[in-house]
């Protein structure tokens, strides 16, 4: 969903800048940036992800876990390079 990626990132995604991070400063950052990184499994999250998918999907596929948790590893992971933010709205690991 657009409601899930940074405004900043998606926008600048549209006019091709693939290497921007999260502003922090957008309404999807803010509500992301109450978890703290060491709470979360990124790396389970990760090993979900096998082929293309969109977030709402992984969010439905990890239906177990909170969906803020899961925004937030994907978020960590765009940031770290291993996924990439697709034009069509989803995730491919990198």
């Amino acid at each position: 969903k657009a409601d899930k990626v940074c405004r900043s990132q998606m926008l600048l995604k549209y006019f091709g800048e693939s290497d921007s991070k999260h502003c922090g400063k957008c309404d999807v950052c803010r509500g992301l940036s109450n978890l703290n990184d060491e709470e979360i499994d990124v790396e389970s999250i990760k090993s979900e992800i096998e082929t293309e998918t969109s977030i709402s999907e992984l969010i439905t596929k990890l239906s177990d876990r909170p969906e803020k948790e899961i925004l937030k590893a994907v978020q960590l992971l765009l940031d770290n390079n291993e996924l990439i933010y697709l034009m069509n709205g989803k995730v491919v690991l990198a």
